[in-house]
């Protein structure tokens, strides 16, 4: 730490942002007021609490307070079987990269030849179709949470599951 403990307290309780909760210094330096409590002048005592208040309330509004972001009124799953029930060739192109009957029968040799199924809330159509979108076309992990509503980690999952 570039100053002194006060300092560092007090800077903590203004900004802390500018801090890695995670980082052992800062760790320590907590630890060592929390165990020297009796010694820390009135000050001091005054920021290590403001500090510690500072780091639990950021914990809280991060953690704890969470705002649900995937909230679009549709699912994936509709957008998959509005896109497939139209069967329009040249949107099947775009969102595909394939035609309709192409896509139709790899979806048949996955089931017939391939360990890879419908789990309980998506369909393998749908898995093929964010596999697609994520290699076919310059869409990320983020991109595809917004577009079929899933967490990071079910897209990586069907993502991972077709290079396996």
């Amino acid at each position: 730490m570039c100053c002194t403990r006060l300092e560092t307290l007090r800077l903590l309780y203004f900004y802390p942002e500018s801090f890695n909760i995670m980082d052992p210094e800062l760790t320590a330096l907590l630890i060592e007021a929390d165990e020297l409590e009796d010694e820390l002048d009135e000050a001091e005592e005054e920021a290590w609490w403001l500090a510690s208040a500072s780091i639990a309330s950021r914990h809280g509004l991060s953690y704890c307070c969470a705002v649900p972001c995937r909230t679009a009124p549709y699912t994936g799953d509709a957008y998959v079987l509005e896109l497939l029930k139209t069967r329009q060739p040249r949107r099947c192109q775009e969102v595909l990269r394939m035609p309709y009957q192409t896509f139709s029968n790899l979806v048949d040799f996955l089931k017939e030849h391939t360990s890879l199924e419908r789990s309980r809330h998506v369909s393998l159509e749908e898995k093929l179709m964010i596999f697609l979108s994520i290699v076919g076309q310059p869409m990320g992990n983020r991109g595809a949470q917004e577009k079929y509503q899933y967490s990071g980690d079910t897209i990586s999952k069907y993502k991972i599951s077709y290079y396996n």
